[in-house]
C-alpha cells in the first residue's frame, strides 16, 4: 500500500463509491472540503456539524446534509470524515461504519492530541487505552512528514497512515496574493488566536488546568500587556475558536482598561485568511491558524507562561516561542 497519495491517487480511490463524508470542527472541515472540490469528489450524502457546515457550504455551495445514522451510513461504500478533540460526530460514525463493515478514512488536521481524537472522552491521561483497532478506522490520512512522524511515534502502525496534500493550506497560498492586496489597517495590528484549553481539558480529563495554565489566564496577560504595547501594536484582534461562545471572554475584557483598540472576531465573521491578511502579528498556543498564519508570511509567536507542563507542540520551527506578550516589542522593533 502507498505511503503518499497523490491528488490522482485519490480521485482513484473514490472513483465509482458512494461517499459519505462526515466532520464537525473547522481545522479538518477545511482540509476534507478542499481535498473534495480538488479532487472532484462526489459524495452521496454529508453528515455535518458545528463548524464544519459553514466550512462545507461556503466552499463546496448547496450539499445534501443528512443526520447521523445507519441508513445514511450503510448506502455508502466508503466514509471519509474528519477528527475532533471534543465533539464525538466522528468517532459515533466511525463506530457505525465498523459495525456495518463500511470502509472508513480519516483526516488528522493538526500535529498534536492524535490518540484522544479517536478513543472516548473523559479518559485520564493514566487510562488513556491502547490504539486498537476498535479505535480506529482502516486508514488514517496526514497532511506533511511532520503530522506522519508524530503519528507514529504516538503508537499508530504505519501500515494504516498515508500522506496527503493540505489542499487548504495550498488553496490560502494560492489566493494569497489578493488577499493581501485587500488588506486595510492603519497601523501594527496583533491578531491573537483564543482556543479553548480549560473547556476541552476540563471535558477530557476532569482538570480544566491540567497543563498548567488555561485560556482565561492567557487573555487576562494578553490584556494585561495591551497598554505597554501601545506604540508598537496599535490594536488587537481576538479571534475565538469556533468552539468558543461570542462573549465567552467579555467579562475579562470589560474589567481591564487598556488603551488601544480591541476587536472580537470568529469563523462566523471573518474567513481566518481574511484575519490574518489584516494583520501585521499573529499570537496563539498552538492553534492550526499560526501555520495558516505562516503560509501568510505573518510573524507568528506561541505564548504560554513558564509554569505551562508543555511547550507549544506544533513542529514548525518558524513560530516564535515567547513566555510573555511582552517578549514580542523587541521581535517587532527588530
Amino acid at each position: 500500500m502507498k505511503l503518499s497519495y497523490s491528488l490522482q491517487d485519490i480521485r482513484g480511490l473514490f472513483e465509482n463509491k458512494k461517499v459519505v463524508v462526515v466532520s464537525y470542527e473547522a481545522g479538518a472541515a477545511n482540509i476534507l472540503s478542499a481535498l473534495i472540490k480538488r479532487a472532484d469528489i462526489q459524495p452521496c450524502a454529508y453528515v455535518l456539524d458545528g463548524p464544519a457546515v459553514n466550512c462545507f457550504k461556503s466552499r463546496l455551495g448547496n450539499i445534501n446534509i443528512v443526520p447521523l445514522n445507519d441508513a445514511n451510513i450503510i448506502q455508502s461504500d466508503v466514509l471519509i470524515m474528519g477528527t475532533s478533540l471534543v465533539p464525538d460526530l466522528e468517532r459515533k460514525a466511525l463506530h457505525l461504519a465498523k459495525g456495518l463493515g463500511i470502509r472508513s478514512i480519516a483526516i488528522i488536521d493538526h500535529w498534536v492530541n492524535f490518540r484522544e481524537r479517536f478513543v472516548e472522552n473523559k479518559k485520564s491521561l493514566a487510562q488513556m487505552p491502547k490504539l486498537g483497532d476498535e479505535y480506529l478506522p482502516n486508514e488514517i490520512w496526514v497532511s506533511d512528514d511532520d503530522a506522519y512522524k508524530i503519528a507514529v511515534q504516538d503508537g499508530f502502525k504505519p501500515d494504516i497512515l498515508h500522506r496527503i496534500g493540505n489542499y487548504y493550506l495550498e488553496e490560502i497560498i494560492s489566493n494569497f496574493p489578493n488577499t493581501a492586496l485587500n488588506k486595510q489597517r492603519t497601523g501594527k495590528t496583533l491578531l491573537y488566536i483564543c482556543e479553548p484549553v480549560f473547556d476541552d481539558m476540563q471535558f477530557l480529563y476532569a482538570d480544566g488546568n491540567i497543563l498548567g495554565y488555561n485560556e482565561y489566564e492567557l487573555i487576562t496577560e494578553l490584556l494585561k500587556s495591551a497598554s505597554r504595547l501601545k506604540g508598537t501594536i496599535e490594536s488587537i484582534i481576538l479571534r475565538l475558536h469556533p468552539n468558543e461562545e461570542w462573549g465567552k471572554y467579555d467579562s475579562i475584557i470589560n474589567s481591564i482598561p487598556v488603551n488601544i483598540e480591541i476587536e472580537k472576531s470568529s469563523y462566523l465573521k471573518n474567513q481566518i485568511e481574511a484575519d490574518c491578511a489584516r494583520a501585521d502579528y499573529v499570537a496563539g498556543v498552538e492553534s492550526m491558524a499560526l501555520v495558516i498564519a505562516l503560509s501568510m508570511h505573518k510573524k507568528v509567536f506561541s505564548c504560554l507562561p513558564k509554569n505551562a507542563k508543555k511547550m507549544c507542540s506544533l513542529p514548525q520551527r518558524e513560530i516564535v516561542r515567547i513566555f510573555s506578550f511582552d517578549e514580542i516589542v523587541p521581535y517587532i522593533n527588530n
